[in-house]
């Protein structure tokens, strides 16, 4: 890639005038010059839109070029599709509308994407709040400082260098940082995101990872901003739910390559957080959804499979 490889920078906004503003001068400060910038308002109901037009002048004269529009509220993986579908780049850097990226995180993700066969590459997130003051989350008594930390702390025998962007490390759960630089070619090549679930970051991940490489730059580039509008915090059982479902939609594949193991371990975790309601939802659609080529798993009665869905091992692969 030449020094000046046209990249384009996408920004799906929501609900987020507070913080849109940091938001966009982060990308203004980016050391690697050569950007386009394209923001979609997906419909908020506050004045995130009127803070994104009242920049575009600075924007303007920052980017090669600037598209900004607003629309009905479809949700982030069609607001997101509706970016990469405008980016004119053959890489994209995605940044939520209430996140910080270092000014760096470009230049330094670019290096990253010399091979065709790497389709994302992320650095690390650091936690703020919603004043940009600097957060240590915890998890029992263990203090961690990044995203990646948090989310990994109860894999002990995870290895960066060896398990990050893995299939067999993400059937157990998303744990990539936000801030991600992406081949747009490669996101299509997979079917482009998923519609109609909360965890459409998780599943492009997972068609990812069957077919190309995700890169880790191994240090901090983007500030995550905690706060009470985090999806995380509204919609807890929906994300539930959700990912019980992706869990039933990648257990073919699992079966078929070996990763039976990793996918027992995390349907124990998520049925766990289900309510009753959404328990029978996953004993029901596990005794459909079984892959014929292990027909003998026909054999669970509902009765055995809520057995192995709390017992305190792996079952026989």
């Amino acid at each position: 890639m030449s020094a000046d490889f046209l990249i384009s920078v996408i920004v799906p906004a929501y609900n987020h005038e507070k913080y849109v503003e940091d938001a966009l001068r982060s990308l203004m400060a980016q050391s690697y010059r050569h950007l386009e910038l394209i923001v979609i308002d997906d419909g908020s109901t506050d004045s995130t839109f009127d803070r994104i037009r009242h920049l575009k002048p600075e924007l303007e004269q920052r980017f090669t070029r600037v598209e900004t529009s607003t629309k009905d509220h479809e949700g982030s993986a069609k607001t997101i599709t509706r970016c990469l579908e405008l980016a004119r780049g053959e890489l994209a850097y995605m940044l939520d509308s209430d996140d910080v990226a270092h000014s760096d995180a470009i230049g330094r993700l670019k290096r990253l994407m010399e091979s065709p066969q790497t389709a994302l590459a992320v650095g690390d997130n650091e936690f703020i709040d919603a004043e940009s003051r600097s957060l240590v989350l915890t998890v029992g008594t263990e203090r961690r400082t990044t995203m990646l930390e948090y989310h990994t702390a109860g894999r002990p025998g995870f290895s960066r260098e060896r398990d990050f962007g893995s299939y067999a490390s993400l059937i157990l759960g998303n744990y990539v940082p936000n801030g991600w630089l992406m081949r747009p070619a490669c996101i299509a090549a997979v079917g482009g995101y998923t519609f109609g679930l909360m965890l459409d970051d998780w599943t492009l991940l997972l068609k990812l990872a069957k077919k190309y490489r995700i890169a880790f730059a191994g240090s901090v580039l983007a500030k995550y901003r905690l706060h009470g509008g985090n999806v995380t915090a509204v919609h807890e059982q929906k994300i539930n739910l959700d990912t019980a479902i992706v869990l039933l939609q990648e257990r073919p594949y699992c079966l078929e390559h070996g990763y039976e193991r990793e996918w027992w371990l995390y349907a124990r975790e998520v049925y766990s957080s289900l309510n009753p309601e959404h328990r029978e939802f996953f004993i029901s659609n596990f005794m459909e959804g079984e892959h014929p080529r292990n027909a003998g798993y026909s054999r669970f009665t509902d009765v055995t499979l809520r057995e192995k869905l709390i017992a305190p091992s792996c079952p026989p692969c």
